[in-house]
């Protein structure tokens, strides 16, 4: 189940009829696009695989773990590593070699299935006044492609009201 559905954003724009649902339906994905990448947060309860560097605990990038599937050692075979424990909010512990972690480039796979199942009532307001600011850009600017969002988020959402912002920051996850 999506998020947020096409029909809850038209309600909260109070748009009552079908001819622009394609149009709508396009721009919600851009929203929870752009809301996810500005974020850091991944929305929706779902399989995912990672890779992660280790030298510390695992923390992965859409919490809260429903089910881990497996931790794998990718230098020398993808051998299973063995967890020591798993925390809801997306940390991984395990000891290995008599260290937490050791370091390496992309060495460990996650696959698990997670993220968050709620979508706060503010996160869908948000997702609507995006949707409203792409449905009243002129035709060509209308038709940016997803990549182009994550553009905009990238750039602190320039040209996004600071209301929609303050929305954002709220869940944004600031890597240190």
């Amino acid at each position: 189940m999506p998020v947020v559905t096409v029909q809850e954003v038209k309600t909260a724009l109070a748009i009552d009829h079908s001819e622009r649902d394609g149009e709508v339906a396009d721009q919600v994905n851009r929203a929870i696009g752009t809301i996810e990448a500005y974020t850091g947060r991944k929305f929706g309860d779902a399989a995912r695989t990672e890779y992660h560097a280790g030298g510390g605990p695992i923390i992965i990038s859409a919490p809260p773990i429903t089910t881990l599937t497996s931790v794998k050692d990718m230098v020398g075979g993808a051998q299973d590593v063995e967890v020591v424990s798993v925390d809801q909010s997306g940390i991984i512990w395990f000891q290995q070699y008599g260290q937490v972690f050791p370091e390496g480039l992309a060495r460990y796979e996650v696959v698990y299935t997670g993220g968050d199942t709620e979508f706060p009532d503010d996160l869908k307001a948000a997702t609507a006044a995006l949707v409203q600011q792409g449905l009243s850009m002129p035709a060509g600017l209308s038709q940016l492609k997803e990549g182009d969002m994550q553009s905009v988020a990238e750039m602190n959402l320039q040209g996004v009201p600071g209301p929609i912002r303050a929305i954002l920051d709220r869940y944004r996850i600031l890597s240190v």
